[in-house]
Order: structure tokens, then C-alpha cells, then sequence
């Protein structure tokens, strides 16, 4: 074989290997979904939510889980007032908001996991300056990467009062 025929050969043989194996589909994950990213985004969240989200900060910000839950507490909401929806929707973010405004958030620890889906759990110590008698509260959230948003997203949020 000629020379010059042996070189295009090996050259497309190693296109090709590099072709043929891509690499780890967690990779990217593992590199992205970082603990101190997903605290950005939580931290980003409630400076959002302290301002007013909408709705579609909620398809940003939740997973497709924690959306259906908080769509059918707002769906509940309607059923018991006999109010509209789009209202008890505008009540559960005004809440949220205000919540958010009184609330400060100090991160206490977490850790991830998984590689091709990755999660998050990060446990916040949360101070309320709004109420002269709050519980000491401790709010655990539960992140997801999602490769389509190529961000992390609240699938969970859990208070538990320390006593």
C-alpha cells in the first residue's frame, strides 16, 4: 500500500473510533451539575421569587414533578374557593413571593449523586424576619439536572421545624 493511501486510512480509521465512541452521556452532567450550582440556582429562585415569578419561571425553575403538584394544589385551591384557577394561581405566587421576601436562607450542607441523571439534595437553614416568634425551620430541596434546560431544577421542597 502507498504511503499517502496508509495515511488517509489511518487518519479516517482514528475520525472514525472517535466517532464511534462518544463520550460518557453523565459526563456532562457530572461537569455541569455541580453542588455549588445547584445552590446558585436555588439562591437564584428566590431572588426571582422574592420579586414575582410567573409561569413560566415555574416551567424553568420546577421539574415536570413539582410542577404537576403545584398546579393541582392550585386546582384544589379553585375547587374549595370557587374561584378560578389563573386567580388561586396568582395567590399561591403571592404567597410565594412574600414568603420569600421575609425569608433567609443559609446553606447548611447537601451533597449530589448519580452520574447520567444527576440529583441534588441541599439542606438550608431558614430565618424568618418577618414574624417575632418563627420556629427555627430547616428546608430541605431536592434538585434534578435537567439536560434540556442544561440546569439544575427543584423536583422537592421540604420544611421540618427543629426543635
Amino acid at each position: 500500500m502507498k504511503p499517502q493511501a496508509l495515511t488517509i486510512l489511518s487518519f479516517l480509521l482514528a475520525a472514525n473510533a472517535v466517532w464511534a465512541d462518544p463520550p460518557e452521556p453523565g459526563e456532562k452532567s457530572r461537569k455541569f451539575a455541580t453542588q455549588d450550582k445547584a445552590a446558585q440556582l436555588v439562591q437564584g429562585y428566590y431572588r426571582k421569587a422574592a420579586i414575582g415569578l410567573s409561569d413560566e419561571d415555574l416551567d424553568r425553575f420546577y421539574t415536570a414533578h413539582k410542577r404537576e403538584r403545584h398546579n393541582k394544589l392550585v386546582r384544589r385551591l379553585a375547587t374549595i374557593t370557587g374561584q378560578n384557577e389563573d386567580i388561586e394561581q396568582r395567590r399561591v405566587l403571592d404567597i410565594e413571593r412574600l414568603n420569600a421576601q421575609c425569608e433567609t436562607l443559609s446553606l447548611q450542607g447537601g451533597h449530589t449523586s448519580g452520574s447520567a441523571t444527576r440529583m441534588a439534595k441541599l439542606i438550608y437553614s431558614v430565618s424568618n424576619q418577618c414574624v417575632d416568634y418563627p420556629p427555627r425551620i430547616q428546608r430541605t430541596i431536592v434538585l434534578s439536572y435537567s439536560s434540556d434546560f442544561g440546569q439544575w431544577q427543584i423536583h422537592r421542597v421540604r420544611n421540618s421545624v427543629v426543635q
